[in-house]
């Protein structure tokens, strides 16, 4: 009988192998793609701590009835992120609010619309 240590040496070894040998023979153009968007990614968060140290970052606060789960969160996130104008959203369903970082004006009508057409109720 295999005991436990050996059946998870095996296990992991066996992880291990199967990972190996999908990163060898993944196609070049994911690994480029993968590189690409990760410098993307820095590059979008240097910008943004660039963009708040100047003073040009905006803040406004939604209240939202409706929201019950993350999933919400993230419909209301996206949704909010999607708006020209909108650096970033940080949703919260326990509080029922988000708070929407903007690097120019955007209307509140705007924001509500955005919110209102996931078919949540913005309050104030």
């Amino acid at each position: 009988m295999i005991n436990k240590q050996k059946l998870w040496f095996l296990t992991l070894f066996s992880l291990i192998l199967v990972l190996s040998v999908y990163y060898i023979t993944m196609p070049s153009e994911l690994l480029t793609t993968a590189k690409t968007s990760d410098k993307n990614a820095v590059t979008e968060k240097t910008e943004t701590k660039k963009s708040e140290r100047e003073g040009k970052i905006m803040e406004k606060t939604l209240k939202i009835e409706g929201m019950m789960c993350g999933h919400c969160e993230a419909t209301v996130k996206k949704c909010l992120e999607a708006v020209d104008g909108v650096v970033s959203a940080d949703v919260s369903h326990t509080n029922g609010t988000a708070v929407v970082k903007l690097d120019k004006d955007v209307p509140y009508d705007t924001l509500k619309s955005a919110v209102e057409n996931q078919g949540y109720k913005v309050i104030g």
